[in-house]
């Protein structure tokens, strides 16, 4: 499991800027502002990782990784899964899980299962500590896939066998009659 502890203070800064600025509905206002959105992510600090996380994301090394965000990985599918974070601390709630397809430093995807959790301390949210774990499903996914065509395929097979019995039987119990 790759894991890693992120700084969102500046996150925490800007979402408070918003709502000092009258934003109300931040859905709609990340929907409208894409580029800021960005600039947010790219603001979030990466503390702590550890050797799974180097693994996953095929990086050269840790230091590639605490140098932060790369624009070529804020994917809109990753794009997505960041708002949704922002939503979750719009709302003052601690967590989220989501299931989404990254992209490693080699530019290729990856299925994972992202946890991100911010600890609470005397009932404050501490964004400066914020754990993220991302368990790997590339290969879960991909023998998911193949089983779904297997069973896609038997299906077709009993189907065809099917027809091509019943054909002949229908003839002879016609003669047969």
């Amino acid at each position: 499991v790759a894991m890693r502890e992120e700084d969102f203070t500046t996150v925490g800064v800007w979402l408070d800027r918003l709502r000092s600025d009258g934003v109300t509905d931040l859905a709609a206002y990340l929907e409208e502002h894409d580029e800021e959105a960005r600039r947010a992510i790219m603001g979030i600090r990466t503390t702590r990782v550890n050797a799974a996380t180097v693994g996953l994301l095929k990086a050269p090394s840790v230091l590639a990784i605490l140098r932060g965000f790369r624009d070529d990985e804020l994917t809109p599918e990753v794009l997505a899964a960041f708002k949704a974070q922002f939503l979750v601390l719009w709302e003052g709630g601690s967590s989220y899980q989501a299931d989404f397809v990254g992209v490693n430093f080699l530019n290729q995807p990856f299925e994972c299962r992202l946890r991100w959790r911010v600890p609470r301390i005397n009932g404050a949210l501490d964004l400066s500590r914020v754990a993220v774990s991302m368990l790997d499903m590339t290969q879960l996914r991909a023998t998911q896939r193949r089983l779904e065509r297997l069973v896609a395929d038997k299906d077709r097979f009993i189907a065809s066998v099917s027809h091509e019995l019943r054909t002949p039987l229908s003839a002879v119990l016609g003669l047969s009659e």
